[in-house]
């Protein structure tokens, strides 16, 4: 692996820094489906960065370079303030957000939470914070007590990207989530092929057998849709659906209206 260079450091510092001080990260927001009912059941809150020319781009870069400098806790932490900023406006709005490896190991973003979220009892039962695989395999024992820090707020948790590896199934009995999200490596492929067929299926009875709701990504067929719902799985999400969109346009459609 070759070693990043100092300079490089500095410029993903500076543009991470640039990001936040200038206010361009924007959250915008993509449905996710009741898989029997066909409603919207919530909505993930996804990071954009907002160009000079007013358009959108994706945050991935940017969240990647923040990783690097040590300083991606405080792109959560914005996200986090973002997502709240919403609940608030929207009183019918059922919102997930992620949070990276880092984030769930710090108690710095779990206080923020709280300080956020104090006086309003309504906020944190219609958030969902999302925990990567990642994030379980650097330390069990600290991103289990952020579960339960999480939890006791009030908020669900969901593991995202279940099934990319093996340490969740391991380690899975002893954290306290709420949603399993399947990986979308195991949604693109359905129904055409069998072992992601058996392997979607299996995933969504051993979540169901541990009380636990699913999540299906990267949804993009009415074929693996119909698949993923006799399949039994709880929740639908992926471009079949819609693309991730600002709220504002939401609004406007009165979209921002979810299932109970």
């Amino acid at each position: 692996m070759t070693e990043q260079r100092p300079d490089t450091d500095e410029t993903n510092a500076n543009a991470v820094l640039a990001a936040l001080e200038n206010d361009k990260l924007v959250l915008v927001v993509q449905p996710i489906i009741d898989a029997q009912s066909g409603a919207i059941a919530s909505y993930e809150g996804l990071l954009r960065l907002r160009g000079t020319d007013g358009a959108l781009h994706s945050a991935t870069d940017l969240i990647e370079s923040a990783e690097r400098a040590h300083l991606v806790q405080h792109i959560d932490c914005r996200a986090l303030e973002l997502g709240l900023a919403l609940l608030k406006r929207h009183p019918g709005l059922v919102l997930s957000l992620n949070v990276s490896s880092l984030t769930a190991h710090d108690g710095d973003w779990v206080a923020l939470l709280r300080t956020l979220a104090a006086g309003a009892p309504d906020l944190t039962p219609r958030l969902t914070i999302e925990i990567t695989e990642t994030a379980i395999i650097k330390d069990m024992a600290k991103v289990a007590a952020f579960v339960d820090d999480v939890r006791a707020l009030g908020c669900r948790v969901a593991i995202d990207d279940f099934g990319a590896g093996y340490t969740s199934f391991r380690h899975l009995k002893s954290l306290h989530v709420d949603v399993l999200k399947i990986d979308g490596a195991f949604i693109t492929d359905l129904p055409g092929d069998p072992q992601s067929r058996i392997i979607a299926k299996t995933m969504i009875d051993m979540a169901h057998n541990m009380g636990l709701k699913t999540v299906a990504e990267w949804v993009g067929s009415a074929e693996a849709a119909s698949f993923l719902r006799d399949a039994g799985v709880t929740y639908l999400q992926g471009f079949l659906y819609g693309q991730p969109m600002p709220v504002e346009e939401l609004a406007a459609s009165e979209a921002l209206r979810v299932a109970p």
